[in-house]
């Protein structure tokens, strides 16, 4: 199986869905992939993020590293300027 999902903040998601107040850091979109995981029933899973997503990906295995069995993280950057975790090197 594999699930395709889109983040709140792409052209191809109706803008209405985006609150600028809450996606303010990378946390609640680590909340967004959880929360669709979980409502797959997904108890196990290999990941593939690109840039950003990358980042959301490997800080939603942080929280949860049993769900995860592999992450491919492909041009992840742990400079992002919304992330607040312990990959921000400045």
């Amino acid at each position: 199986t594999v699930i395709l999902y889109d983040l709140v903040c792409a052209g191809s998601v109706n803008p209405d869905y985006f609150d600028f107040h809450r996606y303010t850091t990378l946390e609640p979109y680590v909340d967004d992939l959880l929360n669709i995981l979980d409502a797959h029933r997904v108890d196990r899973c290999a990941y593939v993020g690109h840039s950003v997503s990358a980042m959301i990906g490997l800080l939603a295995s942080l929280r949860r590293p049993e769900l995860f069995s592999k992450l491919i993280l492909i041009g992840a950057s742990p400079r992002s300027p919304i992330s607040k975790s312990p990959f921000n090197f400045q």
